[in-house]
């Protein structure tokens, strides 16, 4: 008697039963309440346990000749695309959510690649939802729910299960989130970052080292959470008050920078090896309705309020454009990042290129998003800058040439510099 336990069992017993198998199926936490035959396993599809009698070898054999049902080179792949989907709830909960406007566009994208493309909502019943459409590899942009590691949530559940996705790894994607780890590995790796101080409570001493004006931030939140009216403080009053309320709102630590002012930048990467693909620089061009202090807050991200053109390529010449594609992919490579990364960054008055944080998951809404801009203003669409991704990662996975996207091979853009075309 042989057992298999877990949601994928349903899916087990009838190609058993045509080998001449005897199946039963229970439920795992009622066993005495078992039903068999093919009705049984009809009623009970959500069993949790399938009770086999049979030769173990032979088993074995029909199970994993049952996942390949034709050979992979001449089916298209399946593609589980993996998400968070807003709905609707007041405030910033679900700012790193997408809507069910850019899932629609990814899943049309990678179905016009003509790949076999599963949506499945990352929520608790994921792993269950995985085993089912059994798929060859996992387009992931989900966010996951809880926690300073949750961006790593899905990555680490695919890689417990074996499962191939695009995208970096769970350890790179929890770094990153948390923007103090970050920091400090960018910093190690002699790359220039604002000098910062972590913040556990309203009451600490500021280090002497540190100067206002500053800028306080949730130390692991994206979109801008927690950036807004009131983030560059300019006294110690302001900014306890600040590292107060981010406490209360967040809870977590606050990261207090030195405020750069300076222009910002965000640089879109995309690939793999020693030379990942660096598209045209984007400047964040803030106006005078963001301030004497600017930052990229919240609300302009999020379009609340203005406060910011976004220029691509940028108006800079052709040497800080290159400076800015070299600090990115050393980034990319500090962090050991993979497939995508989008990494904004500061240029302070004295020409220091000044890291502020990196996103291994940034935003693919067409036509918003930063890095949807950048490949737009690269002469890139929406489908193919998703073929990119693919093909990014299939290359990295060792997939077939068969198996990519029809895409020529992205060569180094960066240095499409210009008069900074306005792009969104």
């Amino acid at each position: 008697m042989i057992l298999i336990t877990g949601r994928r069992a349903p899916q087990v017993p009838q190609v058993l039963k045509e080998q001449g198998f005897e199946v039963e199926i229970r439920d795992g936490a009622t066993p005495e309440h078992a039903s068999s035959g093919p009705q049984g396993i009809e009623s009970k599809g959500d069993a949790e346990v399938v009770v086999i009698e049979g030769d173990a070898s032979t088993l074995q054999r029909v199970l994993s000749a049952s996942r390949e049902v034709t050979p992979r080179s001449s089916r298209a792949l399946r593609v589980a695309f993996t998400y968070n989907v807003k709905r609707g709830i007041a405030g910033d909960q679900e700012a790193e959510f997408d809507s069910p406007r850019t899932i629609s566009a990814i899943v049309e994208a990678l179905q016009g690649w003509g790949y076999e493309v599963v949506p499945i909502e990352a929520g608790p019943d994921l792993p269950a939802r995985l085993d089912e459409v059994a798929p060859d590899l996992v387009f992931n942009i989900a966010e996951g729910w809880h926690g300073r590691s949750r961006e790593s949530q899905v990555p680490a559940m695919l890689e417990y299960r074996g499962i191939p996705f695009v995208g970096s790894d769970s350890v790179s994607i929890a770094l990153t989130l948390d923007k103090v780890l970050a920091k400090r590995l960018v910093a190690s790796a002699g790359l220039d970052t604002p000098a910062f101080q972590v913040f556990r409570a309203a009451d600490e001493p500021l280090n002497p080292a540190l100067s206002f004006p500053l800028i306080v931030k949730p130390a692991c939140e994206g979109s801008s959470k927690g950036i807004g009216e009131g983030a560059v403080v300019h006294d110690e009053e302001a900014l306890r008050a600040r590292v107060r309320h981010l406490r209360e709102r967040y809870n977590q630590p606050a990261l207090v920078e030195a405020y750069i002012s300076g222009r910002e930048f965000t640089v879109a990467v995309i690939g793999n090896g020693a030379e990942p693909c660096v598209l045209p620089v984007l400047e964040v061009a803030f106006n005078e309705a963001a301030g004497e202090f600017p930052v990229y807050s919240y609300e302009i991200k999020q379009e609340i309020v203005a406060g910011a053109r976004y220029l691509c390529p940028a108006p800079i010449d052709r040497e800080l454009a290159e400076r800015l594609a070299r600090r990115a992919r050393e980034v990319f490579a500090a962090l050991e990042l993979r497939d995508l990364a989008r990494v904004d960054f500061r240029l302070a008055d004295d020409g220091t290129i000044h890291f502020l944080e990196v996103n291994p998951l940034p935003g693919l809404t067409p036509d918003y998003s930063d890095v949807c801009l950048i490949a737009s203003a690269a002469g890139l669409t929406y489908q193919t800058l998703v073929g990119h991704l693919m093909r990014a990662a299939l290359t990295r996975m060792g997939f077939p040439e068969e198996a990519m996207p029809g895409v020529v091979p992205l060569t180094t853009l960066a240095a499409g510099v210009g008069l900074g075309e306005v792009v969104g």
